[in-house]
């Protein structure tokens, strides 16, 4: 018998989940059309390799500083940060210019780094010590669900497969994809 204290399922833990799930919903849904979109702008494949990178050294940059802010003040404070860069970033998107599209990937990757780093802190610090095995879990398994939904999409066999698979497909690659769990 496990007493109330010993639950994972506290308010903290159902926002931080939900919290994790939007945040990945939306990078697995910019994520694959944003070197489409700036080639539409005209980018070469070079460009829209920069472009990405702007979210790679971003987020790499930001997560030191992110995790001094979280430890100084707030996990929660840094995660809603992070949301919140990730939530403008979708915006500056609107602008038909190639290096608006970078500097909305570079927000995107600060609010990347705020997101994970202030979500797994407060994750660390709110899960009770008993089956604390089981809060990492169900926090993947949000972010998994979210890259599922919108990240992967059906083939005409059925299958979930992700997008690069369905154009580079060798003879000696699976047929599809499948989720194990469900």
């Amino acid at each position: 018998m496990s007493n109330d204290s010993d639950t994972i399922w506290t308010k903290t833990f159902m926002l931080l989940c939900a919290a994790q799930l939007l945040g990945y919903a939306q990078h697995f849904m910019l994520a694959p059309v944003l070197p489409l979109y700036v080639t539409q702008l005209g980018g070469s494949p070079f460009v829209v390799g920069i472009v990405l990178a702007c979210f790679a050294v971003s987020s790499v940059l930001v997560r030191p500083l992110a995790g001094g802010w979280a430890d100084r003040r707030s996990e929660s404070l840094v995660m809603i940060a992070g949301l919140l860069f990730q939530a403008v970033s979708v915006f500056l998107c609107f602008i038909p210019f190639i290096p608006a599209a970078a500097l909305a990937n570079g927000a995107r990757g600060i609010g990347w780094a705020g997101l994970n780093t202030g979500g797994h802190s407060l994750l660390a610090r709110s899960a009770p010590a008993a089956p604390l095995g089981a809060a990492p879990r169900r926090v993947f398994t949000a972010a998994c669900r979210a890259r599922r939904k919108f990240f992967f999409r059906p083939s005409r066999s059925g299958c979930s497969t992700p997008p690069s698979a369905v154009t580079a497909r060798s003879s000696s690659s699976p047929r599809c994809f499948q989720s194990q769990a469900r």
